[in-house]
């Protein structure tokens, strides 16, 4: 089993697009890390930077989450701060 370690680039204050899982994949667990020493992240689907980011799975600073998701199932986040390349890692078993 191949460990796969995808590093989003920067992230604002405003939602984007982390993670894609590829198609082809069974239902995979994927962890999600916060790397940041303050920042709080929430992840989740398109609808995550709504109601003032309150919705999706919230990660605490120095923190990590797992979801499991479906091939092609995209993962979005929103930052309480901008947060730059390295602050959040996504890793998942590549099969």
């Amino acid at each position: 089993m191949a460990f796969v370690q995808v590093n989003p680039g920067a992230l604002g204050t405003s939602i984007g697009l982390i993670f894609q899982l590829p198609a082809g994949l069974p239902l995979t667990v994927v962890t999600v890390g916060n790397n940041t020493a303050a920042a709080v992240i929430f992840v989740g689907g398109a609808s995550v930077g709504s109601s003032g980011s309150t919705q999706g799975v919230q990660i605490a600073a120095k923190a990590s989450v797992s979801l499991t998701l479906n091939a092609g199932d995209k993962l979005y986040a929103i930052s309480t701060t901008s947060l730059v390349a390295g602050d959040i890692s996504v890793i998942y078993s590549g099969i």
